[in-house]
């Protein structure tokens, strides 16, 4: 999912527009919240739709909905259109990406309005990973997730650019705890949270060459990311066999 978002109306719910914050500030706040980082739902179900089209199609949707004030929760979201970049209607993701929008908050981007917040006209973009798509979420935003790619064996997601390796180290620890507390007792949940912490080792293999590349590193910081890239190797060998993929270049 594409995280830019055009925010093309809005209005606060039950109360007067000079009681609201300023319009920019909110379509800065509304950018940075709606994040496919801060909305798994919604990128879980661009990641179904995707699989179920054999790794292809993008999307294109409007929808409204209101940030609820204090909590940010979302509620009253409707899905005014869902379309393929073809033009072809695709209710079924519209479905989905409505309830899962209402089961959403943006409290954890750091949208908790003073009020409630109506939205209209917001336009959401699914892409894939292609090299144009990645060029224009980099340039748009830093660190911005998108995504699906076209094989599930080169991971699904990824930011561009990689994040800090901290990050990345701790997101991939959860992914690895949530898939074996997950087991057999849910197959389905088990494999999302591999598949997960697949990507992520991807994406600490290209953090870490980042910071490989680097000129100035004394020699025992260069061994060190060595020696963390082996490790990280290893990891990725482990995760992609249980998923049934070899990580690029292995």
């Amino acid at each position: 999912m594409n995280a830019r978002a055009l925010l093309l109306g809005m209005a606060c719910a039950g109360a007067a527009a000079s009681g609201c914050a300023a319009r920019e500030q909110l379509l800065g706040d509304l950018k940075r919240a709606s994040s496919s980082h801060h909305l798994p739902r919604v990128v879980a179900c661009y990641e179904r739709a995707f699989e179920a089209a054999g790794f292809k199609g993008e999307y294109d949707a409007v929808v409204s909905l209101t940030v609820a004030a204090d909590t940010g929760a979302i509620r009253d979201a409707k899905v005014e259109s869902m379309t393929t970049t073809g033009g072809e209607p695709a209710a079924e993701l519209g479905k989905c990406v409505e309830a899962a929008l209402n089961g959403s908050s943006l409290a954890a981007g750091g949208m908790r309005p003073a009020q409630d917040v109506r939205v209209v006209g917001m336009r959401v973009a699914f892409r894939d990973a292609s090299e144009e798509a990645r060029k224009d979420a980099a340039e748009a935003e830093s660190n911005v997730l998108i995504g699906p790619r076209s094989d599930r064996c080169s991971g699904l997601y990824g930011y561009q650019p990689p994040r800090a390796a901290a990050e990345i180290f701790k997101e991939l620890d959860d992914a690895r705890g949530k898939a074996s507390q997950a087991g057999k007792g849910d197959p389905d949940g088990a494999a999302r949270a591999l598949q997960r912490a697949y990507d992520l080792a991807l994406e600490l293999r290209e953090r870490i060459a980042l910071d490989a590349k680097q000129g100035d590193l004394p020699a025992e910081s260069k061994k060190r990311l060595a020696d963390l890239q082996k490790t990280n190797d290893k990891t990725a060998r482990e995760i992609g066999a249980q998923i049934g993929c070899q990580p690029p270049g292995s």
